[in-house]
């Protein structure tokens, strides 16, 4: 029997977020456009669907753990062009190598993998031994790990395939993970000492590293790599700090303050934009990136809980 779900998760973040302060259910003022009132109307319950003529386009993948479905945006521009029904979706990750995308259905304890602007999956792994909650693929080898919410440990899937290997994050409770564009795996979470902290598996290695960090965040709020920095959400500060990595240490070098925000759960950096999954707001929004302030657009109508964007292809 599990002991920690996904959907219990999403209470824990809004009694932690609301126990540090954070305020819930804001609304964006009337010059900040919403996208998408009702996004999830779209597409009828149990039925997946997509546009034609999607290669080109990059698209902005939803989870909605609630409706039990993917749902897919044009990106930036926020059109529904399809939904995928999934069970309890949550985390979703993205390969650079092929334009395939991945999402953790929890309902399912599965990880799929599909084609840009597919609806059937190509590839579907099973995940033991915890509530899989976020998955990321290693761009240099295709090898994707996966998190099990609440547990300590990161199971591995070499060349996204085959059964897994487990390996130990030494992490009380473990949140977000991303591989930097070398193959180091970062993992972001709750210690053992009950505080924020981050962790890294450096390629070719089986033990992971504790990452000290140059200031003391709060709460997960998610975890990618960004251009040469580690980007890492504070959710109770509403807060990406980005941080330069050296060896062990990371000292901090920017943020972005994520304003207007509620309960940020995972985060998507796609130039000009992050895209915030803001499951306490109801709605994605849109921070220019990396200025954050007000967010300058919103999907709402939706209970989201992963964001990514796959590119689609320019020649």
């Amino acid at each position: 029997m599990k002991a920690f779900s996904w959907s219990q998760a999403l209470c824990f973040y809004v009694s932690i977020a609301s126990l540090a302060g954070c305020g819930g259910g804001s609304q964006l003022g009337s010059n900040q456009p919403l996208i998408d009132r009702r996004a999830g109307a779209h597409a009828a319950p149990g039925r997946s669907w997509m546009a034609s003529n999607l290669t080109k386009k990059d698209l902005l993948y939803v989870s909605n753990f609630y409706g039990s479905d993917v749902l897919v945006f044009t990106y930036p521009g926020g059109k529904n062009v399809g939904s995928i029904s999934s069970d309890d979706p949550t985390g979703e990750c993205t390969s650079t190598s092929n334009g395939n995308w991945w999402v953790v259905a929890s309902g399912a304890d599965e990880v799929l993998e599909y084609a840009h602007g597919g609806t059937m999956p190509l590839k579907t792994l099973s995940v033991t031994g915890g509530e899989p909650s976020g998955c990321a693929v290693d761009p240099t080898t295709g090898d994707l790990a996966v998190i099990n919410l609440g547990a300590s440990d990161v199971v591995v899937f070499t060349g996204g395939s085959g059964s897994g290997t487990t390996i130990v994050d030494d992490l009380s409770s473990s949140y977000f993970d991303g591989y930097d564009n070398k193959g180091d795996l970062f993992v972001d979470g709750i210690t053992p000492s009950d505080t924020y902290g981050v962790v890294e598996l450096p390629k070719g290695s089986s033990t992971f590293e504790t990452i000290t960090l140059s200031r003391s965040l709060e709460f997960p709020g998610g975890i990618q790599w960004h251009d040469k920095y580690l980007a890492v959400g504070d959710q109770t500060a509403h807060v990406i700090y980005h941080f330069a990595i050296h060896g062990t240490h990371a000292k901090e070098i920017g943020a972005t303050e994520l304003g207007s925000s509620s309960d940020i759960l995972p985060f998507y950096i796609q130039k000009p934009y992050v895209v915030g999954a803001d499951e306490g707001n109801e709605e994605v929004e849109f921070w220019d990136y990396p200025a954050g302030g007000s967010p300058t657009k919103a999907i709402t109508g939706i209970v989201p809980t992963g964001v990514i964007v796959s590119v689609g292809k320019k020649r």
